[in-house]
């Protein structure tokens, strides 16, 4: 699997993005970073991070 090459992970996106990053990558031990840069953002609102944060 092309993960297994990698222990870090940067998603450039909103919740859509964030959706589709953590399914692929289920069963890694890779670290995941969210830029929230989308259109609904919500999870990112949810932390009280904002656009260019």
């Amino acid at each position: 699997m092309l993960l297994s090459k990698f222990t870090k992970v940067v998603a450039l996106g909103g919740d859509g993005t964030l959706n589709l990053a953590v399914n692929a990558l289920i069963g890694s031990c890779c670290t995941l970073a969210l830029l929230p840069y989308g259109t609904g953002n919500d999870f990112s609102r949810g932390f009280n991070c904002k656009e260019g944060d």
